[in-house]
């Protein structure tokens, strides 16, 4: 069985959310029972509507349920290295500074600065700690990071 590594808060947020979605299933079913008596179901557009968004949600719920039960979160060893559930803050090539917070990889959201563990930055930075230096070949260059500041999210 392959684990889920998961921070606290993305764990708790995926609990959330199959709560939310197990609440919307009722009226889900109910709205397709509804299109269903409509008639003609080859020609019911409010039919394959209800049942699209239906499968969707039960779809949903199987990804969250599989993924609660195989989840892990990190044990902390020490707030003096990188680590997943960590925001790290390093100084670029450029020295601008820029903060991750490494997550599993069902959190990652690079847009917000949530990058995986397992992505090249999150590889990179896991373990390292405070005034290190870190290389990163990207698809885009070499980037180089100096970690100046680490602390638990």
């Amino acid at each position: 069985m392959k684990w889920v590594i998961m921070t606290a808060a993305g764990y708790a947020a995926a609990k959330q959310e199959l709560k939310q979605l197990r609440e919307k299933r009722p009226g889900a079913v109910s709205e397709l029972q509804t299109a269903r008596a409509l008639g003609d179901l080859s020609e019911n557009g409010a039919y394959r509507a209800a049942r699209w968004r239906l499968s969707g949600i039960d779809r949903r719920l199987r990804q969250l349920e599989r993924i609660l039960k195989t989840a892990r979160l990190p044990q902390t060893r020490s707030a003096s290295t990188v680590q997943v559930g960590f925001s790290v803050t390093v100084v670029n090539d450029n020295n601008q500074a820029q903060e991750f917070h490494l997550v599993g990889d069902y959190e990652a959201d690079p847009l917000n600065n949530k990058i995986s563990y397992r992505s090249p930055v999150g590889r990179a930075l896991l373990g390292q700690r405070v005034g290190e230096t870190v290389s990163v070949d990207l698809p885009s260059g070499k980037f180089t990071y100096q970690i100046i500041k680490i602390k638990p999210s």
